[in-house]
């Protein structure tokens, strides 16, 4: 926690003043959507890999979009080095905001390709997970989320069905350097439970990732 406590306020440090009373308008992952009829391209770096994002607003509160990854990391599990690409359908829903807290909800289905030495493990991903954001001023929100990024590999390689079910505790930080440009940190951390003997029964699972994200005018 102290870890994207620190990014947090390393951010809240560069906008400078905070101003209250003032919310920013939109974010990327702090519980207030990108707005109806807006897009907005999303570029993320780190652990597990690096990932582009494409949403779009369909009304005030709630946006779609698609997701793709390129990971270095196995979902996250930091003692998986295991190179593969991810393919989601993004949806985000704001339920609360009054002005001194949001809460959104999302769901990312998608398609998971992984390719160890010799086979190619296949999957589907159905995450879920909430959002609460916190505007410190106009230009900076402080968020938390919680997350069960739960997907399933399909037998290969001589492996069986392998179900995985992460729960991961995240915060992290959203600075709008302009009306149309953001800067995002998040960090998300816990155990993923594995039913199957491919990595053990308990593994812990980490995501740490700088991003930018640019509204389209």
């Amino acid at each position: 926690m102290a870890v994207f406590g620190a990014g947090a306020v390393a951010l809240a440090l560069a906008a400078g003043p905070a101003r209250a009373a003032e919310d920013a308008p939109w974010t990327v992952e702090s519980g207030k959507t990108v707005g109806a009829g807006n897009n907005v391209f999303w570029g993320q770096v780190g652990y597990p890999g690096i990932w582009a994002e494409l949403v779009h607003g369909t009304d005030a509160t709630t946006e779609i979009g698609g997701k793709f990854a390129f990971n270095y990391g196995f979902e996250g599990i930091v003692n998986a080095g295991v190179v593969g690409l991810d393919f989601q359908f993004l949806l985000r829903k704001q339920f609360f905001d009054n002005g001194k807290i949001r809460i959104a909800g999302v769901f990312d289905p998608g398609l998971l390709l992984y390719f160890p030495s010799g086979f190619t493990f296949f999957g589907i991903t159905f995450p879920v997970g909430v959002e609460f954001g916190f505007p410190v001023s106009h230009q900076v929100s402080i968020n938390a989320s919680f997350d069960l990024p739960m997907y399933v590999l399909f037998p290969s390689g001589g492996y069986g069905t392998i179900f995985v079910i992460p729960l991961l505790f995240g915060g992290g930080a959203e600075y709008l350097i302009e009306r149309n440009l953001a800067l995002t940190f998040k960090l998300k951390l816990g155990p993923s439970i594995v039913t199957g003997s491919y990595f053990g029964s308990t593994q812990f699972t980490l995501y740490a990732l700088f991003g930018a994200a640019y509204k389209f005018d």
